[in-house]
């Protein structure tokens, strides 16, 4: 998966799902997130360890956003 779409202008990793998106797998089929930034292991971990790996292999110009989002969502 890109880190980045639309010229990279927007996050592929995002905080949260708008309502009513469709999402096709649960967060407990997902083993990796691979990007060009790196490999976030996903399976077994707490949702602290998620965020935390989802947000290091997110593009650099995101992760403070994903940092703050996580914050406001109290999944740090």
């Amino acid at each position: 998966v890109k880190a980045s779409k639309k010229g990279g202008t927007l996050s592929s990793i995002v905080g949260q799902h708008a309502p009513g998106s469709v999402v096709t797998m649960s967060r407990n089929t997902v083993d990796y997130v691979i990007t060009e930034f790196g490999i976030a292991p996903i399976k077994g971990r707490s949702v602290r360890q998620r965020v935390d790996n989802l947000i290091a292999v997110a593009h650099p110009d995101f992760r403070a956003e994903l940092r703050r989002q996580a914050e406001e969502l109290h999944l740090w």
